[in-house]
């Protein structure tokens, strides 16, 4: 709206914020890629929400960020995880056959 691009000014909060939306996002893309949504992963992800909602201080959140990366991490060296994914980035978001 000002006519010219400029970055747009977050606060400390508003970024640690960013960055732990961004890694969750991440992480149930990664999940969801192969079209499928286990008890496991249903409970890992609530418990990972819960647990960075029961603590609202910046070091948690940015520790938790770290965690859902290291997890999405630990996902992708799972070959039919890494294969969903790729699949999902070369063809889209389809079921498979």
């Amino acid at each position: 709206s000002g006519g010219h691009v400029v970055p747009m000014g977050l606060d400390a909060r508003q970024a640690e914020e960013i960055l732990l939306t961004a890694a969750q996002s991440l992480l149930a893309v990664v999940i969801l890629a192969n079209w499928s949504f286990g008890l496991g992963e249903g409970i890992l992800l609530v418990v990972l929400f819960a647990g960075q909602l029961a603590i609202p201080v910046p070091a948690v959140r940015i520790g938790f960020s770290v965690l859902y990366l290291l997890i999405t991490v630990g996902y992708l060296f799972s070959r039919p995880y890494r294969r969903s994914l790729i699949d999902l980035l070369l063809h889209g978001w389809r079921p498979s056959s």
